[in-house]
């Protein structure tokens, strides 16, 4: 496990998935959680993550053209960065906070166990 990634994130200025397949990609979370607007592909859970494209922009696998424009757009507006990079930070924050988490699963367990 990598140490850095906070510090490596820190000098991006944008996070890119361009995966052809995911589940829930720790990568994404990671750009949420340090403030980088994102691009991402619509597979797994990548979508439900970036709120269907109000916190992050959405593109189809495999499509570069898709991706081009996308970085371009982000690249043009340092406005859409910073609203698109606040409302990622705010759902990670929300979503895969370690106490959340934690009660979420605790809730399955008793659930099960009832």
């Amino acid at each position: 496990q990598r140490r850095d990634v906070p510090t490596i994130l820190a000098q991006a200025d944008i996070g890119v998935l361009s995966s052809t397949a995911e589940g829930l990609p720790l990568a994404l979370i990671e750009y949420g959680r340090s403030g980088l607007p994102t691009v991402v592909t619509r597979v797994g859970q990548c979508a439900d993550v970036v709120d269907g494209g109000r916190a992050g922009m959405l593109v189809t696998p495999g499509r570069d053209d898709e991706l081009a424009a996308a970085l371009l757009e982000l690249l043009g507006s340092a406005d859409r960065r910073a609203v698109l990079a606040a409302g990622l930070r705010e759902r990670t924050t929300r979503m895969f906070d370690p106490g959340t988490v934690m009660g979420q699963i605790s809730a399955v367990y008793d659930e099960v166990m009832a």
